[in-house]
């Protein structure tokens, strides 16, 4: 046991805890640092909670060792030892508020009405208690009969103020509990508890320094998890989309002009069919390197998916000096079992924000760069490029905003035919928006707008509601329907507690999970691979069931079919549409065998022909959707079909 001992009169301080305080502290510091991060408001505010902690264990070692030494210490040191640790331990309590506000992105309404007075009103009471010190002696004075400090009253006072603090912050959580989600509130109240608790041992046991014990405890709770949750590295080490979007906010609330080198592998989907995902995963994760040792390791670069990069540098910055050597960082070439393959890359350079100037634009802009290059050009400027109809996004984001206000999203269910029971046996959900001033607006249109602007996860949550509410309402267990399918994009996969939320919605409506089927395209299991595999393994494990959609359009691997519990795997309609054709016959005919002896059901979808119908039952496929049976219906007419249907049987 680490301990100190003053001449004269016997007196022991147990700094054990405070030692191991200091190891955990410095432990987090290298972890968080070693850790990409992005510099926004909450990674600041924790940086500084941990500098803070870190020399408020410091300054708490030293005062037990000088006091517990006395008249070995100039009592100038002492002193003012004593008051770096006043201003750092209160300066904790704030930082935790200021953490909670930057957590649930409000942090600016700190400085509005009434509640900037009720925030820094306690701060200027705090500096004036520390600094009146020096003539009052209110929190700690120096006694010479022992030659040490004696603590007074004060400190009572600015113990007052930190647990004020503390309740400020625990208020903060309950009002914004939903947007933080169980997992954060709980971690975030916990730190009430541990640095309360400590207090109070101390108070009662002086010699006993467990304050700061209680303060590490609690940071590496919330480092696991709410830091060490954010998923900002992608596959490459480089960090991801969520990562970009964030720091291009951080550039557009300060106003600051920055410039933007989009990159594209030529071909890159061609290519991983070739070689595979795991050799181009070892050649993006080489790029990645190669970027990273380029901008030494300040997080300039990052992987947006499917083989586009994104490069994000201050305006100081000249792209034309830069272009070269990214150049020769991405045109590179691989090594196949067969051939080599020089690759090849288009860039594209954005300034902002005289191109764009806010994200959904730039990415809009990113997007439109990535499908329409002109491959003749190795180099594009923003303004070369011609943006899509920006009047027409915008109606339709405004028609979006008046359907979520509104409530007007319709859910329509398009029946799924099981060839073996000779009935429906099930449905896809598919969500609908009809407008008042643009009429019906196509999902093709509006999906990767919501997408685009965050509100994919919002209308997520109102279609898996509105399903819920129907199976319940119409009973469609009795009616035959087994589970309704819901298609989850990359957005929701993405969604830290995707899973959370989806259990407590199925709670609410006493639905039970094998009532429930979502469908994840081949695009979202080849790209978020690691991400999905434990979201999917977690809901699995609740009784949800899978399907893997769009199969047959190049951009799976056996790998997805093999480790992701998928249950069902649905044929791309593209496929199904050139079933006519000899080969097309003996590509699926061998693909539903191989699924099969996989123990998963095959549906097929876009069926329009009885000659279809007829060659996928000979090959042995399970299910049918399309056109054939039935488009997808309205709630009422979907009902009306499938009891029709039930009376004819």
């Amino acid at each position: 046991m680490f301990t100190s001992e003053h001449w004269g009169e016997f007196m022991i301080y147990n700094i054990d805890f405070d030692i191991a305080a200091l190891f955990f502290l410095l432990a987090l510091l290298f972890i968080f640092y070693y850790k990409k991060w992005i510099p926004n408001t909450q990674n600041k505010v924790f940086s500084a909670i941990l500098w803070v902690s870190l020399f408020a264990t410091i300054t708490d070692i030293l005062d037990a060792g000088m006091s517990s030494s006395s008249g070995l210490f100039p009592m100038d040191i002492h002193q003012i030892i004593l008051y770096i640790y006043f201003l750092l331990i209160d300066a904790l309590p704030i930082l935790y508020v200021l953490y909670i506000f930057s957590l649930t992105g409000v942090e600016g309404k700190l400085f509005e009405g009434s509640r900037k007075y009720t925030f820094f009103g306690p701060i200027v009471m705090i500096l004036f208690i520390i600094l009146a010190n020096f003539n009052t002696g209110w929190l700690f004075s120096y006694n010479s009969e022992i030659q040490n400090f004696d603590r007074n009253y004060a400190v009572a006072i600015l113990n007052l103020i930190a647990f004020y603090y503390l309740m400020f912050g625990v208020k903060e959580i309950i009002k914004h509990r939903r947007v933080l989600g169980t997992e954060k509130s709980v971690a975030l109240c916990l730190f009430v508890v541990f640095i309360t608790l400590p207090i109070i041992i101390q108070m009662y046991m002086p010699h006993l320094f467990v304050t700061m014990f209680g303060v590490a405890i609690c940071l590496f709770l919330i480092f696991m998890t709410i830091q060490g949750s954010e998923e900002i590295r992608s596959s490459t080490g480089l960090l991801n989309r969520n990562a970009f979007i964030s720091c291009i906010n951080i550039y557009n609330d300060k106003k600051e002009e920055y410039v933007i080198i989009a990159i594209r592998i030529r071909g890159y989907r061609y290519f991983k069919r070739v070689f595979g995902r795991t050799k181009m995963k070892k050649f993006l994760k080489e790029i990645g390197s190669s970027l990273d040792n380029y901008f030494e390791n300040q997080n300039r670069a990052f992987y947006l998916g499917g083989g586009r990069f994104a490069v994000l540098l201050p305006s100081r910055y000249s792209s034309d000096y830069i272009i070269p050597d990214l150049q020769n960082i991405f045109n590179k070439e691989i090594d196949g079992e067969e051939m080599k393959i020089n690759f090849a890359s288009n860039f594209c350079i954005i300034n902002c924000p005289s191109d764009v100037n806010d994200i959904d634009s730039l990415l809009q802009l990113i997007d439109k760069f990535d499908k329409h290059i002109d491959e003749s050009k190795e180099i594009t400027y923003a303004s070369q490029i011609e943006m899509a109809d920006s009047k027409r996004i915008d109606e339709i984001e405004k028609a979006v905003d008046r359907a979520l206000l509104n409530d007007s999203f319709e859910v329509h269910f398009q029946p799924i035919y099981s060839l073996d029971k000779k009935n429906y046996h099930s449905a896809e959900a598919l969500i609908r928006l009809h407008d008042e001033k643009l009429g019906s607006i196509s999902p093709a249109e509006f999906i990767p707008i919501i997408e685009r602007n965050g509100l994919i996860i919002q209308v997520g949550i109102i279609v898996l509601r509105k399903v819920c509410e129907f199976y319940l309402e119409n009973k469609l267990n009795e009616k035959g329907i087994e589970f309704v399918e819901i298609n989850l994009s990359v957005a929701q996969c993405m969604q830290k507690d995707f899973s959370e939320i989806m259990q407590k919605i199925l709670r609410e409506y006493d639905i039970n999970p094998n009532w429930i089927n979502f469908e994840i395209t081949e695009t979202v299991a080849a790209e978020s691979p690691e991400l999905l595999s434990k979201l999917m393994t977690t809901l699995h494990a609740k009784g949800f069931q899978f399907s893997l959609d769009d199969y047959g359009t190049g951009y799976s691997s056996m790998i997805s079919l093999i480790e992701l519990p998928f249950h069902i795997v649905k044929l791309d309609r593209e496929v199904v549409a050139k079933l006519s054709n000899v080969k097309t016959q003996i590509a699926i005919g061998n693909t539903i065998d191989m699924l099969k002896k996989m123990k998963m059901y095959v549906v097929a979808e876009g069926v329009e022909t009885q000659e279809q119908v007829r060659l996928l039952q000979d090959m042995g496929c399970d299910y049918i959707q399309g056109f054939y049976y039935s488009k997808p219906l309205s709630g009422q007419l979907f009902i009306e079909y499938i009891q029709k249907q039930m009376s004819v049987v």
